[in-house]
């Protein structure tokens, strides 16, 4: 995590030994000084909330849905319950699936399921900060032999997945659901197709896969 934000730091063009205040006002809207502070001094958590999942999805639902074609998308919706299901048989349990998003935008309400050891959490969060909240919660729980799989095809968690992987030996996986740069498939150890769970949940046939996303 802490070289996560100094190469952030680093990359911006100073070279003053103090120079530090600058470079982290200079971030501006991208990271705040709060958000600094509290990514390099996190409330310590419990061990055991760290160990409890196998598997930690993290979903990027505005970035995923903008990118279906409409009636794929409402047909999501529709069968969001069965997408959810199909999204955590697929990987080692127990599993916890955070949700990101602007709820309210598709009628959706924050809210929690719990079944086999298995959670899912409909967390909202605005768009200004959306990305922040969602790093400082994989780095949190991240933790060296766990796997974290994130659902995005936003480049923005390029250095994210890179900082935990190379750093707290994280497994990172990715889902597609859409068009993502070859930086961000890099920075995960395996690819998976999101088509594949929207077909598994019934949302549409196989041959349906190719033509359910908007181009680019």
């Amino acid at each position: 995590m802490l070289n996560f934000i100094s190469s952030l730091l680093k990359a911006l063009p100073f070279t003053s030994a103090t120079a530090t205040t600058a470079k982290t006002d200079m971030l501006g809207p991208m990271i705040s000084n709060e958000f600094l502070a509290e990514m390099l001094n996190p409330e310590p958590q419990p061990a055991e909330t760290k160990a409890l999942f196998a598997t930690q999805i993290y979903v990027d639902l505005d970035n995923v849905l903008s990118q279906l074609r409409p009636d794929v998308l409402d047909a999501t919706l529709a069968k969001l319950h069965d997408v959810i299901l199909a999204l955590v048989a697929k990987f080692p349990a127990p599993v916890k699936v955070a949700i990101y998003g602007n709820l309210r935008h598709w009628k959706l309400s924050e809210q929690r399921w719990e079944w086999q050891k298995n959670l899912v959490e409909f967390i909202d969060t605005p768009a200004t900060i959306h990305n922040e909240i969602m790093i400082t919660d994989i780095f949190r729980q991240a933790r060296a032999g766990s796997t974290i799989v994130l659902i995005s095809c936003d480049a923005g968690f390029t250095p994210v997945l890179n900082d935990i992987k190379e750093h707290d030996g994280v497994r990172t996986e990715l889902v597609l659901f859409g068009h993502a740069s070859y930086k961000l498939k890099q920075a995960a150890f395996v690819l998976h197709s999101g088509m594949d769970i929207l077909s598994n949940a019934g949302v549409f046939t196989t041959q349906m896969a190719k033509t359910a996303v908007l181009s680019p």
